[in-house]
């Protein structure tokens, strides 16, 4: 009887490991599967890091072009403003010189005569 009773204690403790080591099995799948979809995710975040740091790489490129553009730009605009300061400069100068000769159609015409809106030079009848 002993003998048959201590039998069954172990028998009922040999299926209760035997329960326990088919879960414990069943965690490591889960376990291994959860790794495995981990070692997934990692590696899907890694690669849109490494997009992800191209593209800035890309647009900071861009940004520097855009930049220099703008300079070239920003100089162009300088020298062409240079350059209307320079020509309206000329036009004055002109216009204050073309204020102290004749008029074309006073020449034309040989009036003799001092013109009232004219510098004394010119001559008008």
């Amino acid at each position: 009887d002993q003998n048959a009773s201590r039998a069954a204690e172990l028998t009922e403790l040999l299926a209760s490991h035997d329960d326990q080591l088919k879960e414990m099995e069943l965690r490591l799948r889960a376990t291994k599967s959860q790794a495995s979809s981990t070692d997934k995710a990692r590696k899907r975040l890694e690669d849109e890091a490494s997009r992800a740091t191209a593209e800035a790489g890309t647009l900071k490129e861009k940004l520097r072009a855009a930049e220099s553009e703008k300079k070239d730009a920003l100089n162009s605009v300088q020298t062409l403003q240079a350059k209307v300061t320079e020509l309206e400069a000329r036009e004055a100068e002109q216009a204050q010189d073309d204020s102290h000769t004749p008029s074309p159609s006073y020449r034309r015409r040989g009036n003799i005569g001092i013109g009232d809106s004219h510098p004394a030079h010119v001559i008008k009848v």
